[in-house]
């Protein structure tokens, strides 16, 4: 397994902590620069205690001062999912990637489409579609997606938002206050996602990008309101899956 390192910043100490993190046979040497601390602990361990530590800081390698389109390559990044899984989009070069940026972690129009996903993950997982999402606020504790407490795909809690500029993503107040939002709250209700603390931007809008094996954006979707996500078809056709197993069907 080759080493890669990664800066992770935690913000509860009087000056932020620059950790090189070198992942190697299942271990991971954490080295506090100038602290003269670098014993070896398990990454597990090292994942607990960035929980504990404080916010975990998403380093973007990639500054675009243009929108990322079809047929660019995707900005890199590198990050840890709320629940201590190791994120690196080139690293899953090889791969299909669903990229998805949603608004504020408690907000039930997400959770809903949330949960409509994770009832097709493992249809996903079965034909090589790896799900990478973003929210802009932490994920809280009870965070749940289709039932699970833990994500089967990473999600990332992205609160400097740097990933949102990195890929140039939307907001539009006029975007959430459309009746079409209001009809799919009520679902979202219906479906036990309650709104919650409204945190982060309320004008944030989703945006989704499809990236195929070889780190090339092949679709962009912004959404125009809080409810317009990418049609199950364009996942449909971009992850190779057969409609009759997906049900196609429009998530707007």
């Amino acid at each position: 397994m080759t080493d890669e390192t990664v800066t992770i910043k935690m913000d509860r100490t009087p000056h932020p902590i620059e950790i090189d993190q070198t992942v190697k046979h299942g271990e991971l040497a954490a080295k506090v620069r100038g602290s003269g601390v670098g014993e070896p602990m398990k990454l597990s361990e090292f994942q607990d205690s960035l929980r504990i530590s404080g916010k975990i800081q998403v380093t973007a390698h990639e500054q675009n001062a243009e929108s990322p389109e079809v047929g660019q390559t995707a900005p890199s990044f590198r990050a840890i999912s709320f629940d201590g899984k190791m994120v690196d989009i080139k690293g899953l070069r090889g791969k299909r990637i669903w990229l998805i940026f949603y608004r504020y972690a408690t907000c039930p129009l997400c959770n809903l489409h949330l949960s409509e996903i994770g009832g097709r993950y493992a249809l996903f997982k079965q034909y090589g579609l790896e799900i990478v999402a973003v929210f802009e606020t932490a994920v809280p504790q009870f965070f749940k997606v289709g039932g699970m407490q833990s994500s089967a795909f990473p999600i990332i809690s992205d609160t400097e938002k740097k990933l949102y500029s990195l890929y140039r993503t939307r907001r539009n107040i006029l975007g959430v206050l459309r009746l079409s939002v209001l009809f799919k709250l009520i679902q979202a209700f219906t479906r036990g996602f309650k709104q919650r603390k409204i945190e982060g931007q309320f004008g944030q809008l989703p945006s989704h990008f499809l990236i195929d094996e070889n780190g090339i954006i092949q679709k962009v979707h912004h959404g125009k309101t809080a409810v317009d996500h990418i049609a199950w078809s364009s996942v449909g056709l971009f992850g190779k899956i057969p409609a009759n197993l997906l049900r196609i069907k429009s998530l707007n």
